[in-house]
């Protein structure tokens, strides 16, 4: 009679067991754990290049002062847009010796106290580059309003400091006493000067190279490629790892002629080559880098029609032509320059179309579309299916097994880990439970040993 309560026992210790092997099926399948937020994923295809919507232009402030044939500089560091040198008119002594600089959140001008350290500075060129000190913005070049001569000069201007300084050391070798720089793109930190133009000569086709971080007195060298027409009044500017130059003028019988000559060149390679030509002549503008790695020509040229408005665009990848939105006035040596953050084109002034004028346009770029991945193509054997085939309706959804409404699913960025693959994790919640364990156990070995008494 003494055995019967012994059984009695046995759900004292069925129902911990029981307990614990539940709780440990339930760690080990898959998804029993709990979340863990894990990094981005590194690398991947690299993003494609944005190629914004068509933009529009607007009018923005009036420039002080008419203003022709003076070089335009955005400059990154503080995003304003500056003009450099310059004329009202094409009169001795209407040279423009300050810079002026454009706040496009205010749209205001305002004329900056540093000086010009002489009257040769029109039809510069220029660009903005890293020096020991910090950017600056550097002009090469220039002749006086009314006058025939050139400089060989070339000005470093710092806009936080407003303070322009000549660079005594180096003057730019090609200039000669009458040759003005013909145009001016950066690459690598170096500004590239390509052609030129002889004052009532005729015009050059070299190739100077200018590097800011070299020695004082060896900053130029002369690069072995050459124009393969000589060329002035260039646009020209750097898309990926080639230079190129669109239009320019030619000098034909006394007078100055547009070009549609189209060149690329290798500053690598030290090579230039000839692509597909302007699909309209043009000249004595800019041309800048647009978001998405093509080049825009920005009206200009002298010859009837011209000057014009249009804007030609010039894809690298494929070598061809297309058309952009067109500014309002037609207009030629006018200041310009685009921000490479936004796609913003800038200019102001010029020749309209003989006539020095101050109006301002900006051009503001549309929304970049989002881009399909060019490395995950779409599957091409799985057909959509027709839209008319009804879904069926007497496929009922399984009522016996309902969905847990208690279990969140994991937020962004979370994936849910296994704690059999946590061993710390996992053998400390084994020695809880195992500790929780024991009083159940150490009150059915008291009940089995007073009951044995």
């Amino acid at each position: 009679m003494q055995a019967r309560p012994r059984f009695r026992l046995i759900p004292y210790l069925i129902v911990p067991l029981l307990f614990l092997v539940i709780v440990g099926i339930a760690l080990a399948q898959p998804g029993g754990g709990r979340y863990t937020y894990l990094a981005a994923p590194v690398g991947g295809p690299s993003p494609t290049p944005c190629v914004p919507e068509p933009g529009s232009w607007r009018q923005g402030a009036s420039f002080p002062i008419n203003i022709i044939r003076a070089w335009g500089a955005w400059f990154p560091a503080n995003g304003l847009f500056y003009t450099l040198g310059g004329r009202q008119t094409d009169s001795a002594g209407s040279d423009i010796l300050n810079p002026y600089e454009y706040d496009p959140i205010n749209d205001t001008w305002t004329q900056k106290s540093a000086t010009m350290p002489n009257n040769n500075v029109n039809n510069m060129v220029g660009g903005v580059l890293d020096t020991p000190s910090g950017p600056r913005i550097y002009v090469v070049g220039g002749s006086p309003a009314g006058g025939t001569t050139a400089t060989a000069t070339v000005k470093e201007y710092d806009p936080v400091a407003d303070v322009i300084t000549e660079v005594a050391t180096d003057p730019w070798p090609g200039a000669g006493t009458s040759v003005l720089p013909g145009g001016g793109a950066v690459y690598n930190n170096k500004l590239y000067v390509l052609g030129g133009f002889n004052i009532n000569v005729g015009m050059v086709n070299t190739i100077w190279e200018f590097d800011p971080m070299a020695a004082a007195g060896t900053r130029w060298t002369l690069k072995s490629a050459t124009l393969p027409t000589a060329l002035g009044y260039i646009p020209a500017t750097t898309v990926g790892d080639y230079i190129y130059t669109a239009g320019g003028s030619e000098f034909s019988g006394g007078t100055l002629v547009d070009s549609t000559a189209v060149y690329r060149f290798d500053p690598v390679n030290d090579v230039v080559d000839t692509m597909t030509s302007l699909p309209q002549y043009t000249a004595e503008t800019r041309a800048i880098t647009m978001l998405g790695g093509t080049m825009w020509v920005l009206g200009g040229g002298r010859v009837a029609p011209n000057p014009s408005n249009i804007v030609q665009i010039y894809d690298p990848g494929t070598d061809t032509w297309s058309s952009g939105p067109a500014f309002v006035t037609a207009r030629r040596n006018f200041p310009a320059d685009v921000d490479p953050a936004t796609g913003a084109i800038y200019l102001v002034g010029g020749y309209a179309p003989t006539t020095p004028i101050n109006g301002m346009e900006i051009y503001a770029p549309g929304p970049c579309p989002t881009p399909i991945p060019t490395d995950t193509p779409l599957p091409t054997d799985t057909p959509v299916p027709p839209t008319d085939t009804p879904v069926p309706t007497d496929t009922a959804v399984p009522t016996d097994t309902p969905v847990p409404t208690d279990t969140p699913e994991p937020p962004t960025g979370v994936q849910v880990s296994n704690f059999s693959g946590d061993s710390g994790s996992s053998s400390g919640l084994w020695l809880l439970l195992l500790l929780a364990l024991l009083p159940a156990a150490w009150l059915a070995y008291r009940r089995i040993t007073a009951a044995t008494k």
